[in-house]
């Protein structure tokens, strides 16, 4: 359901649910921001614990030209932005797949992000979205909107939203998380989280 919680079945000891597969496609966004990529590591983690597939994906968005560029006309300009986001997403990929993850990437049309992202969650059939949130406040957040928080609102799968750098290194202790609480059902062996 939109807008509802991620709950994850984590069991407490080895084999509790042998041959479960709670996430079978994880879709990760990344906008080719480095704070974007603190998205992979619990991607990559959730991928292996339940044997996922993994898709990055991208959406094109026109970029200011730089130097030369001004003199490309509009087409090969986005063309060439589009080989750049596809060439980021399959350095990615590659990384990923060395460590025995199974990935795929995508690069998606230009338009709204949200809309895009939630279009590829329905062909695609993901069953998690893992997305980081920049941590924007006030105005930027304002004019700029947050997709993280759209998606979480939107998406017909559930939702993981890594924050951001930047925000983790406001918190003091330096995690992730800091808390945790897991409701525990001692008939399934498992931690409800």
């Amino acid at each position: 359901m939109p807008g509802s919680m991620t709950c994850i079945i984590w069991p407490h000891r080895a084999g509790a649910y042998a041959g479960f597969r709670m996430y079978q496609k994880i879709l990760v966004a990344l906008d080719g921001h480095p704070a974007a990529l603190a998205a992979l590591g619990p991607a990559q983690a959730l991928a292996e614990s339940f044997g996922a597939d993994l898709r990055l994906v991208s959406v094109e968005w026109p970029r200011s030209p730089r130097g030369k560029e001004w003199t490309l006309t509009q087409t090969a300009y986005m063309d060439k932005k589009k080989a750049e986001l596809k060439s980021y997403l399959d350095a990615w990929s590659a990384k990923l797949r060395q460590q025995g993850c199974r990935v795929g990437t995508c690069v998606l049309p230009l338009g709204s992000t949200p809309e895009r992202l939630l279009q590829e969650v329905e062909n695609w059939g993901a069953d998690l979205l893992v997305l980081c949130s920049h941590g924007r406040e006030g105005l930027s957040r304002w004019m700029m909107g947050s997709v993280a928080e759209e998606m979480n609102r939107r998406a017909p799968c559930s939702v993981m939203i890594v924050p951001s750098p930047r925000r983790l290194a406001k918190r003091k202790s330096g995690r992730a998380l800091s808390a945790v609480l897991a409701p525990v059902d001692p008939l399934m062996g498992a931690a409800l989280l």
